[in-house]
């Protein structure tokens, strides 16, 4: 809902050659999902459902709107700017959970040091941090100072928190990106899951490049939509294809 040359292959901690699925050593019948690790894989779907939510449903104004305008849309839309902010970022609480679940699958077929599971990880950790302070933004300018601005007054602050919540979007493309990037090397290199679901990995990491890019112009047209492409792929297919996966067992099993 993020590539990442010595005489060790990419992917390998120990100088051992890597290959396919085939030669990554076999899971055991202990590495199956217990109820806890399946209950934490099927938090991913309270995670989308309230991200789409939030996106849906939230007070929305546009980046080349006036301050005046926008601080009189969360004046107007004041309830809901603080409800809807708040279920995004409960939201998280649900996500962190899921990505746990990823992470020890990702760590189980990787075995060695780990570090390409633990940049999964790392990324999506480092998505719900800079996401948040788009959250906290979002609630400071319907919360107090939207009413403000409404009136004329605020402006400058209005405008600042306005463009804060703005080009947060892009900058938690960035570890986000890290994330996909580390899933896709690792499922081309220990078959963890379907190889499409690698090339879907390595496609949004390159999108989400592209996508930070927009970050030099984010009035443009190319910079919404190529955030709203981006986002569209990573909660209803992305992640709906990990949760499926993470509820299965391992495809590498014997």
């Amino acid at each position: 809902m993020e590539q990442p040359s010595s005489s060790v292959p990419l992917g390998s901690s120990t100088g051992q050659a890597t290959g396919s699925a085939a030669s990554s050593p076999p899971m055991s019948g202990a590495d199956h999902p217990d109820w806890l690790e399946r209950s934490a894989a099927l938090c991913g779907i309270p995670f989308v459902v309230m991200a789409l939510l939030y996106i849906l449903l939230s007070p929305s104004a546009g980046p080349a709107d006036s301050p005046e305008s926008v601080a009189r849309t969360y004046a107007e839309h004041r309830i809901a700017g603080l409800f809807w902010n708040e279920i995004g970022a409960l939201s998280f609480f649900f996500y962190l959970f899921f990505l746990g679940a990823l992470y020890n699958r990702l760590r189980r077929a990787e075995r060695g040091t780990g570090w390409l599971s633990l940049l999964a990880l790392a990324g999506g950790v480092g998505f719900v941090a800079v996401h948040a302070v788009e959250t906290l933004t979002a609630i400071v300018l319907a919360w107090h100072i939207a009413p403000q601005g409404a009136s004329g007054a605020a402006g400058p602050t209005v405008q600042a928190l306005f463009d804060l919540q703005n080009l947060t979007v892009y900058y938690d493309v960035v570890p986000s990106i890290v994330g996909f990037a580390a899933v896709a090397l690792l499922v081309f290199r220990t078959g963890v899951f379907p190889r499409w679901l690698g090339w879907l990995a390595g496609v949004m990491t390159v999108a989400g490049l592209a996508s930070a890019l927009g970050i030099t112009d984010p009035k443009s047209s190319y910079s919404g939509i190529s955030v709203g492409v981006w986002t569209i792929l990573e909660l209803l297919v992305y992640t709906p294809a990990l949760i499926y996966f993470l509820l299965r067992p391992p495809r590498n099993t014997p």
